[in-house]
């Protein structure tokens, strides 16, 4: 272990934990608990999905399907393959650096378990398209 190294172990330092889960709740009931698994795209996974289900009313499935960004640093703005070429050319005439990656592995693995009536929990789980 390098002890120089700005993310080294050492008292008094907040570590940056990767395994966070997040848990929805509507009305006072559970929805379900997920997770985006990925490093430093986590909280930037949460809130996308977060963002798909509520502003996008879109359903669990559909929100781990959405084309994913990922911002990197300053304006620098990395988007899947899949992401809306519109959005994206409207990100750049803001001042945006934008990047398409070649594939989506750079922006985590999300997974969602919801509860439905009667207490059945069904799975989603990320194509890797």
């Amino acid at each position: 272990m390098n002890v120089k190294q700005v993310n080294a172990l050492a008292g008094g330092k907040r570590s940056f934990h990767t395994i966070i889960p997040g848990f929805i709740t509507k009305d006072d009931e559970a929805v379900g608990p997920f997770g985006v698994m990925g490093g430093t795209v986590q909280p930037q996974g949460h809130l996308q999905l977060v963002s798909q289900l509520i502003n996008a009313k879109a359903n669990p499935q559909m929100a781990l399907d959405a084309p994913r960004w990922k911002w990197l640093k300053e304006r620098e703005v990395i988007v899947e393959p899949s992401f809306p070429n519109h959005v994206a050319q409207g990100l750049e005439r803001k001042g945006h650096r934008i990047t398409v990656a070649l594939n989506r592995i750079d922006f985590g693995r999300p997974c969602w378990r919801y509860g439905v009536p009667h207490g059945w929990f069904h799975r989603c789980l990320v194509s890797l398209r």
